[in-house]
């Protein structure tokens, strides 16, 4: 099915929520690549995110009912592959991206070196096999600038847009 859907945009989505490391409970901040996503409704402003079931990031997002959607320039490409790989403690000092307040949502970081970006309070989820889609109440959005975008082929080959 990748060579039929593929390219698609890949965007990194942000999330704070629960963790237990080494038997302790703490709130982590999670990033997690996706190429799965999609604006719902215009009126009102909604957007899906699917989520694999196997990602930690489902039960952050939720516990949290919250995540962004933070749109990548391509330069950053290095950036979105490292996002994919282990899980890491503190995903934004590891991968090197900055983490920065959203507008709206109170406890879910973005990402700062974001073009563009949605804020989104989960409304609903549904069980599409070894996804989850949730559909999420866009409560704010910004667009920076312009820039080429990232394109995931397959693995960790992507493309982006010509000029």
């Amino acid at each position: 099915m990748v060579r039929i859907n593929n390219p698609r945009q890949t965007v990194l989505v942000s999330c704070r929520g629960p963790a237990t490391l080494m038997g302790v409970e703490e709130q982590i901040n999670d990033i997690i690549p996706l190429d799965w996503h999609s604006p719902a409704s215009y009126e009102p402003r909604k957007y899906i995110i699917l989520v694999s079931k196997k990602s930690p990031a489902l039960e952050r997002i939720k516990s949290s009912s919250a995540f962004v959607v933070n749109f990548m320039p391509y330069e950053l490409v290095d950036k979105i592959i490292k996002c994919g790989k282990e899980f890491k403690k503190d995903e934004f000092q590891e991968v090197g991206l900055t983490e920065a307040p959203s507008e709206k949502l109170i406890d879910c970081p973005r990402i700062a070196e974001a073009i563009a970006w949605l804020e989104c309070e989960v409304e609903n989820e549904i069980d599409a096999g070894d996804h989850v889609v949730f559909i999420g109440k866009v409560l704010h959005t910004d667009f920076i600038k312009d820039a080429k975008r990232p394109f995931h082929v397959d693995g960790e080959f992507y493309t982006t847009t010509v000029d």
